[in-house]
């Protein structure tokens, strides 16, 4: 529903929209119904990340007598399985934090600390971090000043469109005391020309959470914080899937480095695999990986480690330390390329992803070929004579449990 201009949403045509429907996108209304008649309206802006928000309403039972959550403008993508709208009502729990701290390291994150004065019924701790940046165009660079602003995103420069700069980045076991931020900076763009990470500053909260997960009151930092870069050099690093099996990783480091950094991939089964990166330049690395078969979903983590020219070791990732990978459909399928209708003698036929065992047969199932590892068929038999046209059939399999059989045309 936002008209983007340049990329960016439209405050004009998000106001006029608003006006019409009157409502916004990214929250839930809110009508609180009071006693003595009066109607209340409000709206519970949820985070970007977690789809979380709060409500705390004063005076229900005595001035208040009625809350009504519309459950409107939030999509779960409810045809995907297992996802679904929660939303619990009571009051807050009684466990109380106080004492926050916020310390910059100079290894580079934040250090929070916090004293645990009650346990009665919390049974978790929300970390709420609030971002500023002017490069983002963020205009607040004042601590948390409410509860309210703690507990769900919100409209704090008032036009209209929901913030994201509010996040929930960590759920804790409610006994914790200490969290140690390596996420900072993930949330700017701190590859842009110009960015100066020294301007950056963030306001935490931590919040007691129960059983139902409703939000008690927060222990609020007293100041914001601006985090130290890291001296040591730090990596960002950058994943995306070109075809089905194939990523493309791209790695840069803050400082010029003496070789390329060690690059290595944790797989979902806790495997590791050592990936070599290219490139002639002292900051910047590429690399691509062939996955044997189709990809595991889950998450792939990664560790970088380099030197820089100073002698100095790091291996800080401010961004893109994992790669949350799940398929685009659940019923993934071999790819080949040009076609499935191919001429002979036009050149080899690719089948993706690579890696598997494939095996070519004639339509009465006499065995003709089985491909490299490469997938890669050149319309010849096991014996290197050319194949006639027709119809072949493919057996694929990987060894993650994946078999297809298809039809391939050649001509």
């Amino acid at each position: 529903l936002l008209d983007y201009t340049n990329g960016q949403p439209d405050p004009v045509f998000y106001q006029r929209w608003l006006s019409i429907v009157g409502l916004r996108g990214w929250a839930a209304p809110v009508i609180i119904i009071k006693k003595n008649g009066e109607v209340v309206l409000d709206e519970i802006f949820t985070f970007h990340s977690t789809q979380e928000g709060q409500l705390d309403v004063e005076g229900f039972g005595t001035d208040v007598a009625q809350v009504v959550l519309i459950l409107i403008n939030i999509r779960p993508d409810a045809e995907e399985p297992g996802n679904f709208i929660e939303y619990s009502a009571g009051v807050e729990p009684l466990t109380k934090l106080s004492n926050l701290t916020a310390t910059p390291l100079n290894t580079g994150g934040v250090q929070l600390r916090w004293d645990l004065d009650d346990l009665t019924d919390g049974r978790g701790v929300y970390v709420v971090r609030k971002r500023y940046s002017p490069q983002e165009n963020d205009f607040d660079d004042t601590i948390f000043q409410s509860a309210r602003a703690v507990k769900q995103a919100g409209d704090r420069n008032g036009n209209a469109i929901p913030d994201s700069i509010v996040q929930i980045i960590a759920q804790l076991p409610a006994t914790d005391t200490s969290f140690l931020d390596t996420t900072v900076f993930e949330d700017t763009a701190i590859g842009a020309t110009g960015f100066d990470p020294t301007q950056v500053r963030y306001s935490y909260a931590v919040v007691p959470v129960d059983a139902l997960g409703i939000m008690g009151a927060p222990a609020i930092a007293e100041s914001n914080v601006a985090p130290i870069p890291p001296s040591a050099p730090a990596f960002l690093v950058a994943t995306k899937e070109v075809q089905v099996g194939t990523w493309e990783m791209a790695v840069q480091s803050t400082r010029p480095l003496v070789a390329p950094p060690i690059f290595r991939m944790t797989l979902p089964d806790g495997n590791a695999v050592d990936v070599p990166l290219y490139g002639e330049d002292q900051m910047e690395w590429t690399t691509r990986y062939d996955h044997h078969g189709f990809p595991k979903p889950g998450v792939y983590k990664y560790s970088v480690i380099g030197t820089s020219k100073d002698g100095t070791n790091g291996s800080w990732i401010l961004a893109g330390g994992g790669f949350q990978y799940a398929p685009q459909t659940l019923q993934p399928r071999v790819e080949i390329r040009p076609n499935r209708i191919h001429r002979i003698g036009s050149g080899p036929v690719q089948f993706y992803p690579t890696g598997m065992k494939i095996q070519i047969y004639t339509m009465t199932g006499r065995y003709v070929d089985e491909l490299e590892i490469d997938g890669k068929w050149d319309a010849k038999n096991a014996r290197g004579e050319t194949v006639s046209p027709g119809v072949y059939f493919y057996v694929a399999e990987d060894d993650n449990g994946f078999r297809e059989t298809g039809r391939l045309v050649l001509r």
